[in-house]
């Protein structure tokens, strides 16, 4: 609505514009499919998504179980479109659409520095496990230290073989969706020449 009225200004006019909003229909959440998951469990992508069948349809929950979705790294892009709803019904469909990333990956690399002379790196690891979203990861870090003992120079220096040696797996859903279990055994030897320390 628009209303006009003079002003002391003959060449100028005053103006309101009113809007008024008429709500839409309230919809409901209707049933979930899920699409586009070859590796990954559609039950655990299913917990991801925070909107639940018979609630309020409301597009930020839609919103935030993408973000919650991508935030796993399971996943490269994901997409949740709701079905046409029936023009007398208030129960609106939708549909997961998830494109995966590859799970499993693997690392390499090696440096030199003051102390660790020589190092290696190498990793495996897979961040879907059985299509749980359990990550597993297997690092190893040998390397070669190079010290005078206790700071002696009539001592000789002599190289040390070193490493670590690590397992690390990630259990994404303790007690539900609240907790996220983090378990890391390792294998390691170090050497510190100028304490005397093995």
């Amino acid at each position: 609505q628009l209303i006009t009225t003079a002003t002391a200004d003959s060449t100028r006019r005053a103006a309101v514009l009113t809007y008024r909003i008429e709500p839409g229909t309230a919809y409901v959440v209707g049933k979930m499919s899920i699409a586009g998951n070859r590796l990954t469990r559609s039950d655990l992508i299913a917990r991801g998504v925070t909107l639940r069948e018979g609630r309020p349809f409301r597009w930020d929950l839609a919103e935030a179980s993408q973000r919650r979705l991508l935030d796993t790294a399971l996943f490269r892009d994901v997409n949740l479109v709701p079905a046409v709803p029936d023009s007398g019904g208030n129960v609106v469909d939708f549909s997961v659409s998830v494109v995966e990333r590859k799970p499993a990956f693997y690392e390499f690399g090696v440096g030199v520095g003051s102390r660790e002379r020589l190092r290696v790196l190498a990793a495996w690891g897979h961040n879907n496990l059985w299509g749980t979203g359990q990550r597993l990861q297997l690092r190893a870090r040998p390397y070669i230290s190079y010290e005078r003992i206790l700071n002696n120079p009539d001592t000789r220096v002599t190289p040390q073989f070193n490493y670590r040696f690590d397992l690390l797996h990630v259990y994404p859903y303790l007690f539900g969706d609240r907790l996220r279990l983090n378990t890391n055994v390792y294998l390691e030897r170090k050497t510190r020449g100028e304490s005397g320390l093995n």
